[in-house]
């Protein structure tokens, strides 16, 4: 699960080519970000069905986009609220993926 979701998650920060616009550091920073929240959607939907996955990932990143630009306007190329937003994933993707390992053994 964990590969695929790291997998995933710089896949899918490609697919934002726009902020590669603005600068190494920020795109980084947002890898980062995508590939924290990827592991915590890997972790929410398991043991769904193939439909719950879908709305359950399809709700938590619309979510996370509403958060985003509401909260940190990071369209604006912010790198500071990217850094944050990017630390702030990892710390809650290490507490989901690891309270979820304690689940399953």
């Amino acid at each position: 699960m964990i590969v695929s979701a790291v997998i995933v998650g710089v896949l899918w920060s490609t697919w934002h080519i726009q902020y590669y616009a603005f600068g190494p550091a920020f795109f980084l920073s947002f890898v980062t970000m995508s590939v924290a929240v990827s592991l915590i959607m890997a972790v929410l939907v398991r043991g769904t069905s193939r439909r719950g996955s879908l709305l359950v990932a399809g709700v938590f990143h619309w979510l996370l986009n509403l958060g985003i630009l509401i909260l940190l306007n990071f369209e604006q190329g912010g790198l500071r609220n990217m850094l944050i937003l990017a630390a702030s994933s990892v710390v809650i993707a290490a507490v989901v993926v690891g309270g979820n390992r304690q689940v399953t053994r």
